[in-house]
């Protein structure tokens, strides 16, 4: 039994005033309604709603021309001429009494077909839809629609509220003397103005009522007496006729068949719960069509200038009058109640339009520069028909062209190409942070995140799936009872490339001293004195900690116990030829001593007892290779506010030289055994160093997938940006400021810089690099995709704690004797 069969079964007697089928994927909600008049008569609607309006700051003149002209061939393929279909285009007022500029207006596209039977109105709505849907799709560019897939949000759009007065705008009509005895009838013919919409959007807001205004087009049968009323070749003069198309050639070779096929009838209605202004009406008119033109006609009957322009508007005055106006917003029928002078049988005339005159009235607002479209969802940013990619990979939003709706993911070779997303706060960058790094988690790979606010930690934590509680490594500092040992100046002394680990090591600090403090305070004989003391100290294969390092100055033993190892020939020249004890303790004119210029640069790190049990401890518990080796999970949460700025970007810039170690060390292994992990850097200019920089480039090859992130791209350095965006092959960027944008604008080609100034929030402009060749497209970001769980966090951070933490006492013990006293002189 197929879903039309199940649902008339279901509905056999279809008494009810309102019933709906059930809900299909492959179509919108479809409501049936039996005419409560029209006895066996079942009417079939669905609806599509302009979701957001798609900003053209861009387009030129001519182009905003094209546009219009686009809407017309719109209009005309959206009724395929079966008896019984129409389309409405309907605007919803919904203000806000308080402050006008808060409401909102909804715009919706109805179709509707009539059949003899339930199932049969069902099957031919879905049919309906199948047609229009491709129609939909070549306004994609311009507007975000989408099918109404419920019955609440089908009523709130087409019941909005209890009609208590209703009017219709309709054409003028004139009586046209065309020889002594004869006069034409004359429904005036609309002059379409074809503005923006942008004052009618702002009246109905600011009019204060709730309104439905409402243009139904819906094919018509011509009469004998109307086809005969359309011979009159006065009835298509270009200047005074109301049936003149731009769109009809002087050479057709059947007038009378081009009416038929190019006519409808269009009902133009406003309603509301509340009494409707003249104003507003007015309003309205104004917006349909140009001002009346005059009438001057000769003796001969030709028309100087036009019959053309100007509407009526009527209100009804009796109950049965205002039973068919409301009717006919109900069914979306076009039943004629208004006063008229036509001549009987030719009644209709008034509502028979050709296709331009239809679409001054049937017609979408554009968005077109700074124009404001109150109460209207606008975007700036562009659909793009994506690419289909495979399942399984990373999925980073939704793009929506018209009906269509790709996913936007990432392969696995583009991850390892690094991404970057700039985006300030509540724009959706941390959501799209966290949706990748959770997908990572869920398909068992290694991730890495550095957190310098707490937030996205906590997240990530609470959301960790149960089967990879035991593979979290939570490094949190401010956690002082429990501090997790991590040792910079570790390395692998079995590894072949131990010296390049130490330069490593050493470049890593180097960089930092160099962005901590300032370039005048530091040279060639401060770097060289630091860069023999840390190979000094790291001489044999015993780890050595940060605090080994400022005592190495103080205590003899150990001095001369890493003397001895020392295999560097130019560092031992250093201190056995050019070291003097005494030299260093003693006071330059300035009252500092050399051994003072070097310690206090540390000091911060060794004497604050948090860093202290961190550093101090001489086996480090972030194995960095390890982890990501073997898929494990490390959330670094470094917040400024719990640990301070300084220990924050110290730290940071130390677990980066760690990774980078590691990913270095991966040279003993073949390529194709390097399993991929991610690292995620929120808030990355936190790590501009010279080291860093390098660092993007390098990482690639063994397979360390960076993902960088932070609020404002003109928060980096001149160095930074150009190696994001020379070394990150996907960009997504969110809604930010003048600056930004500017600097951006380069690779958003064809679209410039006023996209992302406009752009909604949790929507992104996102530049992807596939198959080699780059591509910018727009896409919505999704919502996460798992509940936040307590209790899951608390397991997690405290089976971290047991597995990685020491006790604060422990560690206190390992480093019990108090340092030198002038190790902290400044």
């Amino acid at each position: 039994m197929n879903s039309a069969e199940k649902i008339a079964k279901k509905h056999a007697k279809g008494t009810m005033a309102f019933e709906a089928s059930e809900k299909d994927e492959k179509h919108p909600y479809i409501h049936i309604v039996k005419h409560h008049e029209r006895e066996g008569k079942y009417y079939a609607f669905f609806g599509i709603k302009v979701e957001s309006i798609i900003n053209k700051s861009y387009l030129n003149e001519s182009k905003t021309q094209a546009l219009f002209l686009g809407q017309m061939k719109f209009v005309q393929n959206l009724l395929t001429g079966h008896p019984g279909q129409s389309i409405e285009l309907r605007y919803i007022s919904r203000p806000d009494r308080d402050n006008w500029t808060r409401g909102k207006t909804d715009i919706v596209l109805f179709g509707r077909n009539i059949s003899n039977s339930y199932d049969e109105a069902y099957l031919r709505a879905v049919d309906l839809w199948k047609n229009t849907a491709p129609v939909l799709n070549t306004e994609a560019e311009y507007y975000e629609l989408m099918p109404i897939d419920d019955i609440k949000r089908f009523n709130l759009d087409r019941l909005p509220f209890e009609i208590k007065d209703i009017a219709e705008i309709t054409r003028r009509e004139e009586s046209i003397p065309i020889n002594r005895h004869e006069r034409l009838y004359l429904p005036c013919p609309f002059v379409g103005i074809y503005s923006s919409l942008s004052r009618l959007c702002t009246g109905f807001l600011a009019h204060g009522l709730p309104i439905v205004y409402s243009i139904t087009l819906q094919t018509v049968s011509l009469s004998l007496k109307e086809m005969t009323y359309l011979g009159n070749p006065y009835a298509c003069d270009k200047d005074m006729g109301f049936l003149h198309s731009e769109d009809k050639q002087d050479d057709s070779p059947n007038d009378e068949d081009y009416v038929a096929k190019s006519t409808y009838l269009m009902k133009i209605q406003v309603a509301s719960s509340e009494t409707i202004p003249e104003s507003l009406l007015d309003l309205i008119g104004s917006e349909i069509t140009a001002p009346p033109m005059g009438i001057d006609v000769s003796t001969n009957g030709k028309s100087e200038n036009s019959c053309r322009g100007g509407y009526n508007w009527y209100k009804p005055k009796t109950a049965k009058d205002f039973e068919i106006a409301r009717n006919n917003l109900k069914y979306q029928d076009v039943n004629i109640w208004a006063p008229t002078i036509a001549a009987r049988g030719i009644g209709r005339l008034r509502y028979i339009f050709d296709l331009v005159q239809a679409c001054s009235a049937f017609r979408l607002p554009i968005a077109i520069g700074d124009e404001n479209l109150h109460g209207v969802s606008i975007k700036c940013s562009v659909p793009v028909i994506s690419p289909r990619l495979s399942e399984g990979e990373t999925l980073l939003g939704i793009s929506s062209y018209g009906t269509a709706k790709n996913e936007i993911r990432l392969k696995g070779e583009d991850r390892r190409k690094h991404c970057y997303i700039q985006g300030a706060t509540g724009t959706g960058k941390t959501t799209v942070i966290i949706n990748m790094a959770l997908q990572d988690i869920n398909q068992g790979n290694g991730v890495i995140v550095l957190d310098y606010t707490g937030d996205l930690s906590k997240e990530l934590l609470s959301r960790i799936p149960k089967g990879r509680v035991d593979d979290v490594i939570y490094f949190n500092p401010s956690d002082t009872d429990y501090p997790v040992g991590f040792n910079p100046l570790f390395y692998d002394p079995k590894s072949p490339l131990k010296d390049l680990m130490k330069e490593n090591i050493i470049g890593s600090i180097l960089s930092w001293l160099k962005k901590e403090y300032e370039k005048d305070t530091m040279g060639p004989v401060f770097y060289q004195n630091v860069r023999n003391a840390l190979l000094l100290v790291m001489a044999d294969d015993e780890p050595a900690t940060i605090i080994d390092f400022v005592n190495i100055f103080f205590e003899k033993e150990l001095f001369e116990r890493k003397l001895k190892k020392i295999n560097n020939p130019l560092a031992r020249k250093f201190w056995t030829e050019v070291y003097d004890s005494d030299r260093y303790k003693t006071m330059s004119d300035n009252g500092v001593s050399l051994l003072q210029y070097i310690i206090c640069k540390f000091s911060p790190i060794v004497d604050l007892e948090l860093t202290r049990n961190i550093f101090g401890q001489r086996d480090s518990k972030l194995d960095i290779r390890n982890i990501i080796d073997n898929r494990k999970i490390l959330i670094c949460n470094l917040s400024k506010g719990l640990i301070g700025e300084f220990n924050a970007k110290f730290l940071g810039l130390m677990v980066i030289s760690k990774i980078e170690q590691a990913a270095l060390s991966r040279a003993d292994m073949p390529e194709e055994k390097r399993v991929d992990s991610c690292l995620y850097l929120d808030e990355c200019h936190n790590l501009q160093t010279e080291h860093f920089y390098n660092m993007l480039s390098e990482m690639r090859k063994y397979r360390v997938n960076i993902t960088l992130a932070n609020q404002h791209f003109s928060q980096l350095d001149e160095r930074m940006r150009d190696s994001v965006l020379g070394n990150c092959g996907t960009v997504v960027l969110f809604k930010t400021g003048v600056k930004d944008a500017e600097m951006l604008e380069p690779i958003l080609h064809p679209y410039n810089k006023s996209l992302l100034l406009k752009l909604p929030y949790y929507h992104a402009i996102t530049r992807m690099v596939e198959n080699g060749v780059s591509r910018v497209l727009t896409m919505e970001t999704l919502p996460l995709s798992s509940k936040c769980n307590p209790e899951i966090m608390n397991a997690v951070i405290e089976l971290s704690r047991f597995k990685f933490g020491r006790r604060k006492e422990s560690v206190e013990l390992d480093h019990s004797e108090k340092s030198p006293d002038n190790m902290t002189l400044q």
